[in-house]
């Protein structure tokens, strides 16, 4: 019978196309059989308007000063990327991001 090994390796490769995301929160549930938990993590920030109106005065010229703004919303939450993991993973993820949430709030000067 082989000799069980010591120790186990694990090597981290990044992908070559790796995002980084600016996450101000997170939403979501389980998956529709209950099995999985599903996270949208997510960045909100000032909407831009849709399109902006100016008026064209009679010599052609256009004061950008002046004109009709045509808003969308105040805010726009946009969904960077969705998690879909098994819950015994979300619940190491969760202890992993709570440990190092307590140890850059200290950095900065902060506690909870």
């Amino acid at each position: 019978m082989p000799k069980k090994p010591d120790s186990l390796t694990i090597v981290y490769e990044e992908g070559q196309n790796k995002p980084m995301y600016a996450v101000t929160g997170a939403y979501g549930g389980t998956s529709p059989d209950g099995r999985m938990v599903i996270v949208h993590v997510y960045t909100d920030y000032g909407t831009l308007p849709s399109i902006e109106e100016h008026d064209v005065a009679e010599d052609g010229s256009v004061d950008l000063k002046k004109g009709h703004t045509i808003r969308r919303a105040d805010v726009t939450r946009q969904v960077q990327a969705t998690l879909v993991m098994s819950p015994e993973a979300a619940i190491d993820l969760s202890k992993f991001l709570q440990e190092r949430a307590k140890k850059a709030m200290v950095a900065r000067g902060k506690s909870r």
